[in-house]
């Protein structure tokens, strides 16, 4: 049988004094359990959402806490389009440019009954700074417990509503693009979208204490993409044991790719995501201009595509978690051990042989 999987919303325990509280049945815990359907499972820590947007996660955050209040209803999605928007929503809607549109609020249920002087609370990533042994200051991004009024938190509401909306615009704006730009390639043209994949922890089936817990475990840098074409889609994942990410390392794992895939292309669009410390920032530029673009003889046409903060993984994302899914099974099931670079790097000739 082939079930779609749901996960359980809370411990057993709870579930079963919830179930014998509304169900005319008696039953045991026991019994409860033992009856559990096989596609309800429990929830796992890597199934966890950890790549957020922060500006997306702060005001779902806020506005959870209104729709608790019954301020709201419905979706924030949904609302920003019906109350902020013209139907059908364009991108110069939400970025306020639209001259139909650009003065619409966002409005809310007004209760005469709430009083203005509870106090209530809600949750919201904030950065921190903290001094370290040595007297260094560094800065941390935890989620913290506010507590407001409720007209404290309406304006807190609107406050990031704007932010939002235009973030949200440019976001599927660009997806829009770049869709687009994929679907009408022309001969000679090609897009790739890179991304550095979270590093691989290397390991073995079993290990002692000072491996598992100490500082003797070994990670390898995977820098991962999609080279789109008239021709065929080209999956692609450069490894190393440099952890560094800055623009020398990304030129490093581009040179490779752009040798084997880009000699002959007379246009090439670059999209990854935006952040500061590596693909965003002058050096970067220099990579492009001084690296890149004479590496390619025939290049008429370069274009190096930010994606909005917090987004733009995807196709790339995916390509790193598959490559560490696949070792990591191996190493769990006892085929493989993969304590360094080396044994990551020759691992992939024993898929080839299996495969």
């Amino acid at each position: 049988m082939k079930k779609q999987k749901c996960y359980l919303s809370n411990t057993l325990r709870v579930l079963h004094s919830k179930f014998c509280a509304q169900s005319p049945y008696i039953i045991s815990y026991a019994s409860f359990c033992q009856l559990r359907p096989f596609w309800v499972v429990p929830m796992c820590i890597s199934d966890r959402d950890t790549c957020l947007c922060v500006k997306h996660e702060n005001i779902h955050l806020v506005y959870a806490e209104l729709k608790k209040l019954k301020v709201v209803d419905g979706d924030l999605d949904s609302g920003i389009e019906k109350f902020m928007c013209c139907s059908p929503a364009t991108t110069k809607c939400y970025v306020r440019e639209c001259d139909a549109c650009f003065e619409n609020l966002f409005l809310l249920n007004t209760h005469d009954h709430i009083p203005d002087t509870r106090i209530l609370s809600y949750f919201s990533w904030h950065p921190i700074q903290e001094t370290g042994r040595q007297g260094m200051v560094f800065r941390r991004i935890m989620k913290k417990r506010i507590e407001c009024s409720i007209v404290d938190l309406m304006n807190t509401f609107f406050s990031l509503l704007p932010q939002y909306v235009s973030h949200i615009g440019r976001q599927r704006h660009q997806y829009k693009v770049m869709l687009s730009l994929k679907e009408n390639l022309t001969s000679n043209e090609a897009l790739m979208h890179v991304d550095f994949s979270e590093n691989f922890s290397c390991k073995y089936h079993k290990e002692i204490q000072s491996t598992h817990f100490g500082a003797n475990r070994q990670q390898v840098t995977l820098h991962t993409g999609v080279l789109y074409s008239t021709e065929n889609v080209y999956s692609f994942c450069s490894i190393s044991d440099d952890l560094r990410h800055d623009p020398t390392a990304i030129w490093g794992h581009l040179q490779p790719v752009l040798l084997a895939k880009c000699t002959e292309l007379k246009s090439l669009h670059i999209q990854s995501d935006s952040p500061p410390s590596q693909y965003r920032n002058k050096f970067m530029m220099y990579v492009i201009m001084k690296k890149i673009i004479p590496f390619l003889p025939l290049l008429e046409t370069f274009t190096w595509n930010f994606t909005e903060s917090g987004h733009g993984k995807r196709a790339a994302d995916g390509i790193g978690g598959a490559i560490k899914r696949t070792c990591d099974k191996m190493v769990a099931n006892n085929v493989l051990h993969i304590p360094n670079y080396t044994a990551f790097c020759q691992s992939g000739s024993w898929f080839e042989d299996k495969n």
